[in-house]
């Protein structure tokens, strides 16, 4: 009797359910084997994937699913002092179908260093999925183009080998042992094909930094504004060849890494670009700028995303043989709150490579910097690849009939901008 009383007690004492936790999909990452749940309290551990000594036992991307959820309030903890970057008004966000996202509503740092989330009501469904911020999947890439299929200004490049695709990475087994395979290498050219003339040239690319997600949020809003109906889309397309290298990183991105890929998870992809031989990826995206453009474009634009809540601007990297400045003082007339900063002398970081002889003799390469600040959603993104849209117009479009009133109209604010900052 005693026995059975004692197991009786047991048996009411652990619960009937228990949260479990993957990263098994599409961009998930997260240390499995060495976080832990203990009834509604989630102690998670993060992986470590690049591993130059300044940045050992760090980490930056966070993406997993909690299953076994459904009218729960679980806490979410994470050690703070190994996170590269600023945790302190940072939120998580959270999707039932990663999908549509939320943001938790609370969040705050503890007296040893732990940061803590959670929400005040229940989870409504028995699998959540929670991140850094905003993700953006491989698998993204794919059903965007295949919504873009019927648009006549979406076209292969010289370099495809199958439709929109020029290649494949490696793939590999990553730093958890999970087989990656290597993940399709996309490129496409964006122009009005019945519009003749030397056209100026643009490349475009996001994902450089798997890790990075909402560079890929601005640079799909981009793309939709340039396949648009639009009148200032209508004359970019007349005008501009684009070059459009949506996902750099792809088997990165799939992996969960925060800056490199399996086939060399120590190398930091955007510090090789003047010699990417270890990288398959990276080698035929290189490769394929070069053949389609002839190695010669006026601009390329890289869109990343940064890891600093508390700073006060995003902001933009400039490589430019342009000393007027006129795209930033376009892109200023857009998003006023921008911040330049001049990097000299990296050439392995693609804006930069892309500027030089070897590379693509760009007269101008920007990197465009994107922080995760609470409430930004993929709306505000895309309206930041918009504003980047409507600035090329204003430096690469000669206004005919169509666009001279706005065309005239971008140049006198300009005007207006760069007298102010003269003040």
């Amino acid at each position: 009797m005693v026995v059975f009383i004692g197991l009786l007690l047991v048996t009411f004492a652990v619960p009937t359910w228990a949260i479990t936790l993957s990263q098994d999909f599409d961009s998930g990452s997260l240390d499995v084997d060495h976080s832990f749940v203990y009834g509604e309290t989630v102690f998670l551990d993060a992986r470590e994937t690049w591993d130059p000594s300044y940045y050992q036992s760090k980490y930056r991307w966070v993406y997993f699913k909690a299953s076994d959820v459904t009218g729960t309030t679980p806490l979410f903890l994470l050690n703070e002092r190994t996170f590269f970057g600023d945790l302190t008004s940072h939120k998580f966000v959270y999707s039932y179908d990663q999908t549509n996202w939320n943001y938790f509503d609370n969040s705050s740092i503890n007296e040893n260093d732990t940061y803590l989330f959670n929400n005040d009501q229940p989870f409504t469904e028995s699998e959540v999925y929670v991140a850094y911020s905003l993700p953006y999947p491989v698998s993204r890439v794919g059903a965007h183009l295949n919504d873009l299929a019927a648009s006549p200004y979406l076209m292969s490049t010289a370099a495809s080998r199958d439709g929109y695709v020029l290649g494949y990475g490696a793939g590999g087994v990553d730093d958890t042992g999970r087989t990656i395979p290597g993940q399709p290498v996309y490129g496409y050219k964006i122009t009005d094909p019945t519009a003749g003339g030397d056209k100026a040239k643009v490349v475009l690319t996001g994902g450089n930094h798997s890790g990075e997600p909402l560079g890929n949020l601005v640079l799909e809003g981009m793309v939709d504004f340039l396949t648009s109906d639009d009148p200032v889309a209508v004359a970019l397309r007349e005008e501009t060849e684009f070059y459009v290298y949506p996902m750099i990183n792809a088997d990165g991105r799939y992996a969960g890494y925060y800056r490199s890929e399996p086939e060399r998870p120590w190398q930091d992809t955007n510090r090789a670009w003047d010699d990417p031989h270890w990288s398959t990826s990276q080698t035929v995206l290189r490769d394929a700028m070069i053949s389609d453009t002839g190695g010669e474009v006026d601009y390329l634009i890289d869109f990343h995303q940064f890891f600093e809540p508390n700073q006060q601007t995003d902001h933009f990297y400039i490589e430019s043989n342009d000393p007027e400045g006129l795209f930033q003082e376009a892109l200023w007339s857009f998003e006023s709150h921008l911040e330049e900063i001049p990097l000299i002398g990296r050439p392995g970081m693609l804006h930069y490579w892309a500027t030089l002889a070897e590379g693509l003799s760009a007269d101008f390469g920007v990197a465009a910097e994107f922080g995760a600040r609470p409430g930004l959603t993929e709306a505000d993104l895309a309206a930041y690849g918009v504003s980047y849209a409507k600035a090329l117009y204003a430096v690469l479009v000669v206004p005919e009939p169509v666009g001279l009133i706005y065309g005239l109209a971008i140049l006198a604010w300009i005007g207006v901008m760069r007298r102010g900052r003269k003040r």
